[in-house]
């Protein structure tokens, strides 16, 4: 399936899918297993921190140069452990509400513009110690930052039982008597904790996964000094929440997603798909780095900022044990991802390399740049490639083949695909 694309009066693309071929191939010879490649013996996934989100409050609020009150989101200094949300009702949860971690209705007052009192000088939340965060200079301009969301979604997002909506927002700042609207942009991803309770424990896109893992890449790109720009990788600064939902503020994308840029010619040229392809291995670098396994990439999950391209959808990631700076493999786990984007390893529920899965699903990637189609199915011989006419370059064949060997140990490497001739052969970077 491939998407018919459209631009909203944002230029925000939205599309839907209709069927293009795939590439078929006899994929179904069960006489080969991969078996892995590494001696090491498999090893559980490392758990992430229990994500700590900040409350937010919604109300509305006077905005420069318009009359009416806006509904926005205030985020609050209030720092609250995600099982507070996800339990409400339970012991943990009076416990954590009795110490103040959570927002009153006189907190709420303060914020809203129908109090008497808009300074928030005597905001509870601010002042009580036991109920905030440690602030710092950086920590006090949460007390005068909100969101103002526009009404109607960008994106919706269905994954079985649950739906994420996209908003687009606006920036605010707090000045004396009225909020001042900033050219900063941003996207707000949105799910109903009903959803996220409903869908604990029974699907593997897992909605707190992804805000750890978030928060995660967050501080580890802090701790490297670099923008998201620079590794690739999209993060979130933000993770907020009320009763109601859950929110994920990040950069604001016009330039959609690399799905919706290949549905527009059909196919890319070699030069295209390689400028592409280096910031895709830019981002498996942070990846391999941060020592994550990402195990959904494909191409709707590489969005474009100002001609750089982004690994987003954390949700079915997972931490890549490592014992004495040695990584092992991560044992059996059951099949997730993308069909047509699926290592064979993952496919057959074997103990698999974080890296080469990973390798594996850039390489379909490559592949639908290249040609405009997906597989069909995770190939279940060696060699699937040998002897298929893909209509390429003899450089952007040999990649493809080498990173397709059913083998985890045969397949090229990272460092080794960045020096293949394909990704190094020189044309015009200015574009």
């Amino acid at each position: 399936m491939s998407p018919r694309v459209e631009k909203n009066d944002m230029g925000y693309y939205r599309y839907t899918f209709v069927r293009r071929p795939h590439l078929n191939l006899n994929f179904f010879h069960l006489n080969k297993f991969p078996t892995g490649n590494m001696s090491n013996p498999p090893m559980d996934p490392p758990p992430f921190d229990q994500p700590m989100i900040r409350k937010c409050i919604k109300t509305n609020v006077r905005i420069q140069s318009h009359e009416a009150l806006q509904e926005v989101l205030i985020l609050t200094t209030v720092l609250c452990p995600v099982d507070s949300q996800l339990n409400p009702n339970s012991h943990n949860s009076q416990d954590s509400a009795s110490s103040g971690d959570g927002i009153s209705s006189s907190d709420e007052d303060m914020y809203s513009e129908t109090s008497e009192d808009c300074s928030g000088d005597e905001n509870d939340a601010v002042n009580n110690p036991s109920r905030a965060a440690p602030q710092s200079q950086d920590e006090e301009r949460y007390k005068m930052k909100a969101f103002w969301l526009r009404k109607d979604p960008i994106c919706e997002n269905h994954h079985g039982i649950w739906t994420t909506h996209i908003y687009y927002a606006r920036v605010l700042h707090k000045a004396d008597l009225y909020w001042i609207s900033t050219d900063e942009e941003v996207a707000i991803k949105t799910v109903s904790w009903r959803c996220i309770r409903a869908c604990q424990n029974r699907l593997s896109e897992d909605f707190v996964k992804e805000i750890s893992a978030l928060q995660y890449l967050s501080q580890w790109r802090a701790a490297e000094g670099k923008s998201i720009t620079d590794v690739h990788v999209m993060t979130a600064d933000t993770v907020m929440c009320d009763e109601d939902y859950l929110y994920i503020v990040m950069p604001f994308c016009r330039g959609g997603d690399l799905c919706q840029r290949v549905a527009e010619v059909d196919r890319f040229s070699e030069d295209d798909s390689r400028f592409w392809f280096r910031q895709i291995l830019q981002g498996l670098e942070t990846l391999q780095r941060a020592r994550i396994c990402h195990r959904d990439l494909s191409p709707e999950n590489f969005i474009i900022i100002d001609d750089k391209t982004l690994v987003i959808d954390f949700g079915m990631c997972l931490r890549i044990p490592y014992v004495n700076e040695v990584r092992h493999l991560i044992s059996s786990q059951n099949p997730c991802g993308k069909l047509p984007h699926m290592s064979p390893e993952v496919y057959r529920k074997l103990p698999f390399d974080g890296h080469a899965i990973d390798i594996w699903a850039a390489g379909t990637v490559l592949l639908f740049m290249l040609t405009g189609k997906r597989l069909s199915n995770p190939p279940l011989i060696d060699r699937a490639f040998e002897g298929v006419e893909l209509g390429l370059s003899h450089e952007a064949t040999d990649l493809l083949r080498k990173m397709f060997r059913l083998e985890p140990k045969d397949r090229l490497t990272l460092e080794q695909i960045k020096v293949h001739p394909f990704v190094t052969y020189q044309f015009l970077l200015e574009r």
